[in-house]
């Protein structure tokens, strides 16, 4: 397998961007990722991936805590700040980027899209990286923040401002609460079969009523 090939393949996968920062005494860390990911809802986990030979994994493994932040589509330049080698550290603050401090005391960036307040779960090893996971405590975030900052094949984008999306209906959004409730409450696999079985006729007899009669049609 050719490095660049899969460099080239993975760059092609569109991200958001994130900055994540710890706090060891009065002394910050930070460092910017686009590898971050919600990992489970029952216990709250998120992950991250950072360089093996970041100075940053021994801070957040001293600190015992981090926090990441969401970067709109406005805050570029702090994305550029954390990913500048020599700028991730700093002294009660980081110059010219203002942070606030939620349950932890990890620094969260402010105007973010959303935040993620967490205290260390474990460190685990991935060849050339680690993988931070963290146990949420707290989470927010500010949608009139404007719209997500994107890494792809290389460089920033912007989502389209004219494309709103897919509609989600009703019965989706229904769906995605229900399902979120059922993993959280800890059912069996048997138990959530016979959960679908029994919410399926009711999802359907919805869909066909909320449908136009040319909808059907067709």
């Amino acid at each position: 397998m050719n490095p660049d090939d899969f460099r080239r393949a993975a760059g092609r996968f569109a991200s958001g961007v994130t900055v994540v920062t710890t706090r060891n005494d009065d002394h910050l860390y930070g460092i910017t990722a686009t590898s971050f990911v919600s990992l489970s809802l029952n216990p709250l986990l998120v992950a991250v991936s950072i360089n093996a030979h970041s100075p940053f994994l021994d801070e957040v493994g001293t600190a015992g805590r981090f926090a990441v932040s969401v970067l709109s589509d406005g805050q570029r330049e702090i994305s550029r700040y954390f990913s500048t080698r020599g700028r991730g550290r700093a002294r009660d603050a980081f110059p010219g980027v203002t942070t606030r401090t939620e349950l932890t005391g990890a620094p969260v960036v402010s105007g973010c899209l959303s935040w993620f307040d967490t205290r260390l779960h474990a460190i685990l090893p991935g060849g050339d990286h680690r993988v931070l996971i963290g146990e949420v405590v707290a989470a927010g975030g500010d949608p009139a923040s404007g719209g997500p900052l994107l890494y792809w094949s290389g460089g920033y984008r912007r989502l389209d401002p004219d494309d709103e999306g897919s509609p989600v209906s009703g019965v989706e959004t229904f769906a995605d609460a229900l399902s979120e409730r059922l993993h959280a409450d800890g059912l069996s696999p048997n138990e959530l079969i016979e959960a679908q079985h029994a919410l399926e006729p009711a999802a359907a007899e919805l869909a066909a009523f909320r449908r136009s009669p040319e909808a059907l049609s067709a």
